[in-house]
């Protein structure tokens, strides 16, 4: 395609379904399109001396719709929404006008929530995210069920790339869809051959990364289970002669991961096989220059022919960039490899809620809790740290519904946490023990005013019910007092009662 293109219709911009006015259109000098997985796509539309409506921001705003199509049959190459504009004045008081959409993806990463998700997959939750933005949604695969998601306030394209990598997913908008693409590649490849449309090209073997086989390993603090999965095959859609052997740089037996959260062997072994797809993926890189085509575009494959016999065949494109300008035409740069995933950064972090549920369906003393800061996000089934728990042992004290808790969670994830323990809330503790500067009692009290105590300043140990029976033990004597029938007895034993002296007293 020529740069004459750019003067012409050929190049069609419309802002707000309206196409742009000669004027404007004639001062368009270049148009980027740029788009990666798992990222929002960007245009950057380049305006020299642009008409006064244009430099004005009459036309162009951010927050406008914007569309660039090509070619007389109006191929859709970009749909979004403008969102920053850019003026200049050069030296020569040259103007220019610089303007920065980007499509759908980023709508998510403008959006924020707090909400729990309970039995959704990646593709679920995608349709969820966009439900009022007019995308179908789409998806190589679902990945596996999970039972319970806490959107935690990251942005929601943040959230969602992260649950559908676990899946070897990556989100990308393509043909008014949002789809969750994995590194297999869709639809027929576009035919890229040396000499007839492949302009230049660059190949990189690198066994950095490789790995034959990987095994995951997952704890879900939920159920208290550790999960298992192994992938020993990939799933990426390259296809050629140019394949490298993880045994020939080294690697050694499986790659071992430690994931988290892992709620069956099912997520345990997505995990694995999606960190296999980018091992495989990152093996063998490919990127270089290609006559422009609006079919390139990340997750779409293509098969090159004329760089090598062992490097033709079939890649998978991870980045593209699309370039129109008069002096180079129309140009699509490309890269087919590994997406750019974000390694995940293990992490703690405490939380406050209140006890909602205490009925466990299994039985466990597991808790359901609403989290404060959180819009009251309500948890999972969660255990609770038990003082000395064991097998047959421990000391049971599962927190009441309206307890204040605080949690523990897992890789900071809300969804997958831990109760460490009750708090006071505003009323405090009924006896803090606290005698001037010094903890002079320890106590223990359930709600229906059973209690221990233990003084050190008396040295007394109390052991009392709600309805004033007790026993005392102190330094001077010891007292057993029964506000109801009492009754002593040793069937079938021997009973003494030793002392120096022996009163009985009717009360």
């Amino acid at each position: 395609m020529s740069g004459a293109v750019l003067a012409t219709p050929e190049v069609a911009v419309s802002v707000e379904g309206v196409p742009l006015p000669d004027p404007a259109a004639a001062a368009l000098i270049s148009a980027t399109v740029r788009a990666e997985l798992g990222l929002p796509a960007q245009c950057e539309l380049v305006f020299a001396d642009p008409p006064a409506a244009l430099w004005s921001q009459l036309v162009l705003r951010p927050g406008a719709d914007l569309r660039l199509s090509l070619g007389p049959t109006r191929r859709l190459l970009f749909a979004g929404a403008v969102v920053a504009v850019e003026h200049e004045v050069a030296p020569g008081a040259e103007r220019r006008l610089y303007v920065r959409a980007y499509d759908a993806l980023h709508r998510l990463r403008q959006r924020h929530r707090l909400q729990t998700y309970a039995d959704v997959t990646a593709t679920d939750l995608a349709r969820r995210l966009v439900g009022d933005d007019g995308l179908r949604v789409e998806a190589d695969h679902d990945g596996p069920v999970w039972r319970s998601l806490i959107h935690d306030g990251r942005d929601d394209l943040t959230f969602l790339r992260a649950v559908a990598a676990r899946a070897g997913l990556y989100p990308v908008v393509w043909d008014g869809a949002l789809t969750l693409s994995s590194l297999a590649g869709r639809d027929n490849p576009v035919p890229l051959v040396v000499g007839e449309g492949l302009l230049a090209a660059r190949a990189e073997l690198n066994g950095d990364r490789a790995a034959a086989e990987v095994e995951a390993f997952g704890w879900d603090p939920r159920q208290a289970r550790t999960f298992h999965g192994s992938a020993g095959t990939s799933r990426v859609g390259r296809h050629t002669e140019a394949e490298l052997r993880a045994a020939d740089v080294g690697a050694r037996g499986p790659r071992v991961l430690v994931v988290s959260p892992a709620e069956s062997d099912g997520h345990a072994e997505q995990r694995a096989q999606a960190e296999l797809d980018r091992a495989a993926a990152g093996s063998l890189t490919l990127s270089g220059q290609a006559e422009g085509d609006p079919a390139l575009w990340p997750g779409r494959r293509i098969a090159v022919q004329g760089v090598a016999p062992h490097l033709d065949g079939i890649h998978v494109l991870s980045r593209v960039e699309h370039q129109l300008s008069p002096l180079t035409g129309y140009t699509t740069d490309f890269e087919a490899g590994a997406p750019l995933v974000p390694e995940p950064q293990p992490s703690l972090r405490a939380a406050e809620g209140e006890v909602t549920q205490v009925a466990d369906p299994d039985r466990l003393g597991r808790v359901r809790v609403k989290l404060f800061g959180y819009q009251d996000a309500e948890t999972e089934w969660l255990r609770c740290l038990s003082a000395g728990g064991g097998a047959g042992k421990g000391f049971v004290t599962v927190p009441s519904i309206g307890d204040r808790v605080l949690l523990l969670l897992v890789d900071a994830d809300p969804a997958r946490a831990l109760v460490l323990g009750g708090l006071f809330g505003p009323e405090g503790p009924p006896d803090s023990g606290v005698e001037g500067d010094r903890v002079e009692r320890f106590s223990l009290r359930t709600a229906a005013g059973h209690a221990l105590s233990l003084d050190e300043r008396t040295g007394e140990v109390r052991l009392a019910n709600g309805e004033g029976t007790y026993v005392l033990l102190s330094p001077e004597r010891v007292v057993l007092h029964s506000e109801r029938e009492l009754v002593l007895e040793s069937p079938g034993r021997d009973m003494k009662i030793r002392a120096k002296r022996i009163d009985f007293e009717e009360a």
